[in-house]
């Protein structure tokens, strides 16, 4: 912010000592260096500062949800849950590995591997 500031008194400076002899000795090189400086006071800005992201804690910043997909053979266990539920109970198990979403089933899995399964209703969901 210091050095910002210094810049741009800096340039008012040059600016200013510019339009001066230009309006003293009505000179066209004063002018040009006055219009410089002035250029320069206008590009000489604080950045912007900008808030830091976060990540979208909803299932859909941390997986992809694939329709009528499904892997044969990889439930850890089925049990009643939204999709958002689902996803966060797979973050929390170590062996969960994506997991499937059959008409309001979780179906946490331990694979990624599509291994040909399509069935309709089945939608499975791979980390991002």
């Amino acid at each position: 912010e210091i050095a910002n500031k210094t810049v741009v008194d800096t340039a008012q400076s040059q600016y200013d000592a510019a339009a001066a002899r230009a309006n003293a000795a009505e000179q066209p090189i004063a002018a040009k260096e006055a219009t410089k400086a002035a250029a320069c006071t206008s590009i000489v800005t604080q950045a912007p500062t900008t808030a830091p992201t976060t990540p979208d804690p909803s299932w859909r910043g941390r997986y992809t949800a694939h329709t009528s997909r499904c892997i044969f053979g990889h439930n850890l266990r089925i049990f009643k849950a939204s999709v958002q539920e689902c996803a966060d109970d797979c973050d929390k198990d170590s062996a969960c590995l994506s997991f499937e979403y059959v008409g309001g089933d979780c179906r946490p899995q331990d694979s990624r591997e599509d291994n040909g399964c399509a069935l309709s209703g089945h939608d499975l969901y791979l980390p991002k």
